[in-house]
């Protein structure tokens, strides 16, 4: 055995024989296993709940009698956001977020059920989630086990022994570093055995997951580095530890909320009740589909009649309320989906003013890899809205045209008031089949490991930089000795 592997082996047995490292890191890796066997049975249930609630929905569209085909626009029905396979490592936004949005004509609904709405507000101060435990727990606790191993040896006298013994000091802190490294190892086991039980399901998801646990990696790894540069540099154990605990808290808790703050800040962006004021107003001035004769459609009108070549909208091929229900579901569409372009946007830009941060706090970069690898991102999410706009317009516009070319005009603007109109004005439920399936799934697992690699190298430069501190402390150790 080599002068590394007996270090790191001293190391273990040191830590073994502490209490406090002994109850802290089986405290870790307990919270480790319970947060891993909650992720999985609490993301498998949420995506059965969710897919069978999709598979429902339709079914009761489906099931519906023979009816106006307005009266099933305005009938609509729910879509879901079932997460994605590895939300298990990160859950992402999915509980900030809504979890389904009810799709139905002229308006654009906002998603609901976010689940932090539906728990109390002390469940809210932390996601006991494997993301959460990497990035905010664990570094903790590599502190607390290696914020004395180097300055220890200094104040109990051996490392003037380890030096007269022929140690070098890049070899006492690669023993050190791997020692650390077993114990992040262990702590990252019960995320790898998640990630490959996840895999035996989903296959295409393998180099997602492997981005995944690389970042975790690379994060701790920076760690490491970082607490054996100040445990060697420090005077005393006290200074080292009080040394690393202040940054811990700047880079895993402050500068976060810094970056927070100065990306809504620089990028205010609009609320929701703001918007569908103005939203509201300018739908008002677009018209109202329900009524042909409002000024709105005059010049629609007059079109309509040109391409067809008549003088009266009665004597159209096709039912002409039908037609000014699709002129007004498209205005009303493209005001709105102006608006929440724009949100869109802004909140993407708001993304990347965050991001900036990462050069102060690597807990941003891990979390911004973990997220986009896995698919639990603001992207993702902003992918789901965008779906799910453009099915509902699919299908609103699919029962206008019925509308327009399967009933009579003249039956549909006496329906109200001759019951047998009425009658005649009702189509054939087997017309619902034409509402599609619904489809949001995640970007390709190629493109979000694509689009991984930009906080991947984040992180490895943070583990260059952690690296190069930790060679000069070697340095200042050698010339001490």
């Amino acid at each position: 055995m080599n002068a590394v592997l007996r270090i790191a082996a001293a190391e273990l047995r040191y830590w073994r024989r502490s209490r406090l490292v002994s109850v802290t890191f089986g405290a870790l890796l307990g919270l480790m296993l319970l947060s891993v066997l909650s992720a999985a049975a609490h993301i498998g249930e949420e995506r059965r709940t969710r897919e069978a609630d999709q598979a429902r929905t339709r079914e009761h569209f489906l099931a519906q009698p023979a009816r106006h085909p307005h009266r099933m626009v305005h009938y609509g029905h729910y879509v879901y956001r079932v997460p994605p396979p590895l939300a298990v490592l990160e859950p992402g936004v999915d509980a900030f977020t809504g979890r389904s949005i009810f799709l139905e004509g002229h308006r654009q609904n906002s998603a609901t059920f976010a689940a932090v709405q539906e728990t109390s507000l002390l469940a809210r101060f932390g996601d006991l989630s494997p993301a959460f435990l990497v990035q905010a727990v664990a570094p903790l606790v590599l502190i607390l086990m290696g914020y004395g191993s180097v300055v220890r040896e200094r104040e109990t006298g051996t490392l003037i022994q380890l030096w007269t013994h022929g140690i070098r000091p890049w070899q006492l802190l690669a023993g050190k570093a791997g020692a650390l490294l077993a114990a992040a190892l262990l702590a990252l086991a019960p995320v790898a055995a998640a990630a490959l039980w996840t895999l035996v399901g989903h296959r295409d998801e393998a180099l997602p997951a492997a981005i995944c646990l690389l970042a975790d990696l690379l994060y701790l790894g920076a760690w490491i580095c970082g607490v054996l540069a100040v445990s060697s540099r420090a005077s005393r154990r006290w200074t080292a530890l009080s040394g690393l605990l202040a940054g811990w808290l700047l880079v895993v808790v402050i500068v976060p909320r810094v970056a927070a703050d100065v990306a809504q800040a620089s990028v205010p962006v609009p609320g929701m009740t703001a918007d569908g004021l103005r939203a509201g107003a300018a739908l008002r001035a677009a018209g109202d589909g329900h009524d042909p004769r409002s000024p709105a459609f005059a010049q629609f009108t007059r079109e309509v009649l040109a391409r067809y070549g008549v003088s009266s909208v009665e004597a159209l091929p096709v039912n002409f309320r039908g037609l000014v229900m699709m002129e007004g579901e498209r205005k009303s569409a493209e005001i709105q989906q102006g608006f929440a372009a724009r949100r869109l946007a802004g909140e993407a830009a708001q993304a990347r003013v965050a991001r900036r941060f990462t050069a102060l706090s690597p807990a941003l970069a891990l979390r911004w890899a973990s997220m986009t690898s896995v698919g639990t991102d603001l992207a993702a999410y902003h992918r789901f809205l965008v779906a799910a706009e453009a099915h509902r317009y699919e299908f609103v516009q699919a029962l206008n045209r019925l509308h327009a070319e399967a009933l009579n005009y003249a039956d549909d603007a006496r329906r109200s008031a001759d019951r047998t109109a009425e009658q005649r004005t009702r189509i054939d439920a087997g017309h619902w089949a034409l509402l599609p399936e619904f489809d949001a799934a995640p970007a390709a697992p190629a493109a979000r490991a694509q689009a991984a690699t930009a906080p991947v190298l984040v992180l490895a430069g943070w583990l260059t930089a952690a690296l190069l501190l930790l060679r000069r402390a070697a340095r200042a150790l050698g010339r001490a000795a």
